[in-house]
């Protein structure tokens, strides 16, 4: 028989590794936060499920934190460096408002003219 590949733990094993109480582990497996089989009357919980729940975390933890410190720059700049600050801060090149804003800007000056033979009602 091979070694396992991956530790395994229990959910109070898991608590210890998680820094939380057990029955927060458990209500995370419950509701699918964590992968874990049930094997008779207890969890076994691969290291790998632990690993990519903490990863989870971390990039909730990174997004949050990109997504305040972008609207704490957006109440320090005027009105077009927060289009860009936003932009560059959550990876968006333009968005579909803004690009449909820029075409609206560009096409005013044609579309405010009437044509020469234009009669009001």
């Amino acid at each position: 028989m091979q070694p396992l590949a991956q530790p395994t733990y229990n959910v109070e094993e898991a608590a210890a590794f998680l820094k939380v109480h057990p029955q927060t582990v458990r209500d995370f497996i419950h509701a699918g936060k964590i992968a874990a089989v049930k094997v008779g009357r207890s969890f076994v919980i691969r290291y790998s499920a632990l690993d990519a729940f903490l990863t989870e975390k971390e990039n909730e933890a990174v997004q949050a934190s990109a997504s305040s410190r972008s609207e704490l720059c957006l109440n320090n700049k005027n009105a077009q460096d927060r289009a860009s600050i936003k932009e560059t801060a959550l990876g968006i090149l333009t968005s579909g408002q803004q690009a449909a804003k820029e075409l609206d800007e560009l096409l005013a000056p044609k579309t405010a003219q009437k044509p020469k033979h234009y009669l009001s009602n």
